[in-house]
């Protein structure tokens, strides 16, 4: 009995380790430094050591406005999974705060395309014009006109 216990402990060890050590390799990696997060321009486009310091400092520079539209974002998802939720439990839903919802979604809408086309053209300036139409081909589905419909 002690002999079928330690066999059974042991392979329940061992399959925890294969399938920690499985995970850890194949898991998508999430580059917390600003560089890892840029090397496929670095590697795509070919750039030099100084395209590579200017694009790499003008991300750092719009970062922190980036991230705050992308929590605006969040926030509102989370708004408009809620108001759905109130449309499925209620049958009904707050009309006034939806609308402001959808200005306000509008709005950031705006400030991201504007934030995004900002960066496009700033990092265009440090590009060579081959690498600038390479660039152009990688982005253009981000710098898209988007439609009019928010929701």
């Amino acid at each position: 009995m002690k002999r079928t216990f330690v066999v059974l402990v042991a392979g329940l060890v061992a399959g925890l380790l294969a399938h920690t050590a499985w995970y850890s390799v194949r898991a998508p990696r999430q580059p917390d430094r600003l560089e890892e997060q840029l090397a496929w321009m670095r590697a795509d486009l070919e750039l030099s050591r100084s395209q590579f310091a200017q694009l790499k400092a003008l991300h750092e520079s719009l970062r922190p406005r980036l991230l705050q539209l992308a929590d605006e974002v969040e926030r509102m998802r989370i708004e408009l999974a809620r108001f759905e939720a109130q449309r499925i439990a209620e049958d009904q839903i707050d009309f006034v705060a939806f609308a402001r919802l959808v200005r306000d979604r509008r709005a950031v809408d705006l400030a991201c395309d504007a934030s995004t086309q900002h960066l496009v053209d700033a990092s265009l300036e440090v590009l060579s014009p081959e690498q600038r139409r390479r660039y152009l081909d990688l982005v253009s589905p981000a710098v898209a006109p988007r439609s009019t419909a928010s929701f």
